[in-house]
């Protein structure tokens, strides 16, 4: 009577793990067929249940360890689960290369920190001398132009006080595209980095990156955010230096975001409506003279 509910559940399950390969599946699968055969000799449904549901534990407990160690004895460790600058590290050695410098766009940090801490470690174990370069936009300037003091990390003045480089929570950035790199100051381990000389810092116009986002897509087929095009713009003007130099130089950046939902910065560059702005340092002094003198 109940031999149609087994089949089709045999079925479903079948189906699914064939199309995952997860071993999510195939214990219920078991599971099911124990039921299905059961079910020719006995018609009680609450027994088929208590079958299916022992069946599919001890299918469990047997058979995915011995299958995940199977899977698993086939697979070669490359570190790249781990986060992008990890990743970075493990494609590098794969490649046989080296980079001779890092670089990231930098609005608060996280971005520049995932692509760059990875291999400031090896600057700091190996004694590498690979340059971490953040590019942040000339419109909000805070590692180029801003404070080493402590102020708040959102604001509206609500977080506890952090070290950091910063325009003062009070600055008010100009109406630049790249909206994610406009933020008033930079996380506390960048900032001690760079007070200490350990990574660099650099800003760029608007209409620089924009171009060079332009120039990225035509030959890469790929439409970089305008966030992602600080570090295309940055790495640009360090293959350009290198090239007048004669010195051949393997540079890495972080293509951190596609902007196919940006298409309007790119509208209005092509239009010749964006105009480049930085603050002047009267407008920075302004904001900063606020902040409480800790440092």
């Amino acid at each position: 009577m109940y031999s149609i509910l087994w089949l089709v559940a045999l079925i479903i399950f079948g189906v699914v793990e064939a199309a995952t390969v997860g071993l999510a599946s195939i214990w219920f699968a078991a599971g099911a067929l124990a039921a299905l055969i059961l079910s020719a000799f006995l018609n009680s449904l609450l027994v088929q249940v208590v079958v299916f549901l022992a069946v599919s534990f001890v299918t469990l407990l047997l058979v995915r360890p011995l299958a995940q160690k199977y899977f698993n004895a086939r697979r070669t460790a490359t570190n790249a689960d781990r986060v992008i600058g990890q990743e970075a590290v493990t494609q590098m050695e794969m490649a046989d290369a080296e980079p001779d410098m890092v670089i990231g766009c930098f609005g608060g940090g996280s971005n520049f920190a995932g692509i760059g801490f990875p291999f400031l470690r090896k600057n700091f174990a190996e004694g590498k001398k690979i340059r971490v370069i953040a590019v942040e936009p000339e419109g909000c300037p805070k590692l180029t132009r801003g404070e080493f003091q402590y102020d708040f990390g959102d604001v509206a003045g609500f977080t506890p006080l952090l070290p950091m480089y910063t325009l003062g929570h009070d600055f008010q950035p100009s109406d630049i595209h790249a909206g994610g790199l406009r933020y008033h100051g930079a996380g506390s381990i960048v900032s001690q980095l760079l007070k200490d000389g350990l990574v660099e810092a650099q800003s760029l116009p608007q209409t620089e990156t924009l171009a060079a986002g332009i120039l990225f897509a035509k030959t890469e087929g790929i439409i970089p955010a305008p966030e992602s095009t600080h570090a295309i713009a940055a790495a640009i003007r360090e293959a350009m230096q290198a090239k007048e130099e004669g010195t051949p130089k393997t540079i890495l950046f972080n293509l951190s975001g596609n902007g196919v939902i940006d298409l309007y910065a790119y509208e209005q560059y092509l239009a010749g409506a964006l105009k480049d702005y930085a603050p002047g340092d009267a407008e920075i002094a302004k904001t900063v003279s606020r902040l409480e003198q800790l440092i």
